[in-house]
């Protein structure tokens, strides 16, 4: 049992589809599809990697 307190458990979360450390074209990007469920496709920096992500809800996608 962990002693870290919890908090609700949230509305979405976000699915990773791909890393590169080239930043896809916007374009691309925009017309790649997603999961029907989710929102539009993004890219998240973290240093010189790029992540194409989608905000799902986490009814569907959650445990």
């Amino acid at each position: 049992m962990s002693d870290v307190p919890t908090g609700p458990e949230p509305d979405g979360l976000v699915c990773a589809f791909a890393v590169t450390r080239t930043p896809p074209d916007g374009a691309a990007l925009a017309a790649a599809a997603g999961h029907e469920e989710g929102g539009p496709l993004r890219v998240l920096r973290a240093g010189t990697l790029s992540l194409v992500v989608q905000d799902v809800p986490a009814a569907l996608f959650g445990r």
